[in-house]
């Protein structure tokens, strides 16, 4: 009797699995409808059973029983888990939000070298953070962030050269600072971690007029309006970050021209700038070194370094050339703008803070667009295998190595230019899995910062790119802000600390069932420029799978500009046959 129920079950199993229809994101399995009828008398749910039916459970189940049983997978339902003191925020810029800010920035824009600005309801607005920051820190408290990124805008402190007012660099407008230590304590009472960046890619407009940081008088004049900020926010801020991406910033805006002051750049020029030592490049960086070392050694000699945690925001793409021709091109970007930052200051920071947006495919004059590939709107290469790889790289080179002063990693800034909010949520859950798996490495990654919170103005894009967790009406009287489903898949996250693989399948599927709809693109065809307005193209990548699969990704080896990891799509051949070409390199850097 045992053995005869056996083949029974065994052949009821057969049956009971050819009439699955679909395996559920929550691990349940859906029956066609032929088998639910025939089972509809047993329980109203028993059209959704665990998968895994055992051989004598199917018998049961063809004898009109109700088995529940595990799926047989050794797949957790946690897809990614966080500690406790791991840190979640948002990341914000003076010039991005803050209205009432005449400076470079706004003058680039109304000479009409930013996209995407003029024909915006009130540009120069921006998120009106200056006069009522309430609206995105509440945002932030709704997301059940712990970390809000803002920053001092250098230009709003010191309106006039220093040699004209005392020499020195301090800060001038003295209620501007009270107004920034006001928001900065609006930001604590509510809850949140101060996370202070000093330079974020805003010169003051007597320093652009002086040649901006390939002028070393710079240097000392930074270093003293810093002091005053540090003296005046100290108290209420956690993290200090010196600079944002300085080699990002030293390249788009000596070498390429197109950020202020401009004009933009020849070849020629940009290949000069590039020169070694006495090209404004290095000179730039060298300057920029020396800025971060002064403040870091203020700030520790005078006490204040003590409570202050200090690093910078360091811009990492991952970078590979499209065909041999711009091997050369790819490895300049490697070499100028992956390591040689962190390198020269290792010894001066108490963390690093790395900025990873995505991939950069370099392709003679711009970045190449192949058809295999996930985009942003903004043209951006998705790879979050490349986050990964990228931990990896600045792990195995700085930690435990002698004259680096710090061991930790935060990602201080990641996200996506998405309208449409359909790449969002899965971007979020792949790059935190890509974290994930760097920790349980052994790599001492702390934190993440989402950039950003609501859609803004974004440099020499102006406002085309929407890289906001909440969408902004421009028309209304009060810059009006709708959450996007991603808002709710951060806060989720950020509160149960831990990506669920049914978030992951869920974000996922939004992906997949819009391939080959039209979606806004906000970078011409050639991918040289930004739009006023976004043109419409199908869906990039039907096939392309850019979920992280720690599986794909290949051991770190060496080459001339430092640790890269080489994978599968990048050409095997390491020729160079072709000049840099700074058009490439600076819209590869660009966020």
């Amino acid at each position: 009797q045992w053995s005869a129920g056996l083949r029974r079950g065994k052949e009821a199993s057969l049956v009971a699995i050819s009439t699955i229809e679909e395996v559920m994101p929550d691990g349940f399995v859906k029956l066609s409808e032929s088998a639910s009828s025939g089972l509809a008398t047993t329980s109203a749910a028993s059209s959704r059973l665990k998968m895994g039916v055992a051989v004598i459970g199917a018998g049961l189940l063809a004898a009109g029983g109700f088995v529940w049983a595990r799926r047989p997978t050794t797949e957790p339902l946690i897809l990614a888990e966080f500690d406790r003191d791991f840190v979640w925020g948002i990341g914000t810029a003076p010039v991005h939000v803050e209205d009432n800010l005449d400076g470079g920035w706004l003058a680039f824009a109304r000479d009409g070298h930013v996209k995407a600005w003029e024909d915006q309801p009130v540009p120069e607005e921006r998120l009106r953070f200056w006069t009522a920051p309430e609206t995105e820190i509440d945002l932030a408290v709704e997301l059940g962030l712990q970390v809000f990124r803002l920053g001092v805008d250098w230009g709003r402190l010191v309106p006039y050269h220093p040699a004209q007012h005392g020499g020195g660099g301090h800060v001038q407008d003295k209620g501007a600072l009270k107004r920034y230590v006001q928001i900065v304590r609006q930001v604590r009472r509510r809850g949140l971690r101060v996370m202070l960046t000093l330079f974020h890619h805003s010169l003051p407009k007597w320093a652009l007029a002086d040649g901006g940081w390939t002028n070393g008088a710079l240097v000392d004049y930074f270093a003293a309006f810093s002091a005053d900020v540090v003296d005046a926010l100290a108290a209420d801020t956690e993290f200090l970050i010196t600079f944002n991406e300085p080699t990002v910033f030293a390249m788009l805006t000596h070498c390429a021209g197109i950020w202020p002051p401009g004009p933009k750049k020849s070849t020629s020029q940009g290949i000069r700038c590039l020169a070694p030592i006495v090209g404004d490049y290095a000179r730039a960086v060298w300057n920029i070194q020396a800025a971060h070392r002064a403040v870091y050694a203020d700030a520790k000699a005078r006490g204040r370094g003590s409570a202050l945690k200090i690093g910078v925001a360091h811009n990492v793409g991952y970078n590979v050339a499209e065909h041999v021709w711009d091997e050369a091109a790819t490895a300049v970007a490697k070499a100028l703008l992956k390591f040689s930052f962190i390198d020269a200051i290792r010894d001066t920071l108490d963390f690093c803070g790395l900025n990873y947006y995505g991939k950069e495919i370099i392709s003679g004059q711009t970045i190449a667009q192949p058809t295999d590939v996930g985009y942003s709107e903004a043209g951006r290469a998705i790879d979050t295998e490349g986050l990964y790889s990228v931990l990896q790289m600045f792990h195995e080179r700085y930690v435990n190595k002698p004259g680096a002063t710090w061991k930790r990693f935060m990602v201080t800034e990641n996200g996506v230019a998405d309208a449409t909010d359909v790449l969002r949520p899965a971007f979020i859950t792949e790059h935190l899995a890509a974290i994930a798996a760097a920790v349980s490495k052994g790599i001492d990654v702390f934190g993440y910062i989402h950039w950003t919170i609501s859609d803004n103005w974004e440099w020499a894009d102006g406002y085309c790119p929407k890289f906001g967790l909440y969408s902004v009406d421009r028309t209304s009287p009060s810059l009006t802000r709708t959450a996007r489903p991603s808002a709710t898949v951060y806060a989720d996250i950020s509160k149960s600390y831990a990506v669920s693989r049914e978030q992951r399948e869920a974000a996922w599927k939004v992906v997949t069932a819009h391939r080959g709809q039209l979606r806004p693109f906000c970078r011409s065809e050639d991918g040289k420029e930004g739009l006023d307005e976004p043109r419409y193209n199908r869906w990039f990548s039907d096939n392309a799978d850019w979920r992280f699969h720690e599986e794909r990704l290949a051991a770190p080896h060496h080459t001339p500009g430092g640790i890269f990891l080489q994978r599968e799509a990048a050409p095997e051949s390491r020729a160079a046959a072709a000049a840099p070409s700074l058009p490439a390199l600076a819209l590869g850097a660009a966020a």
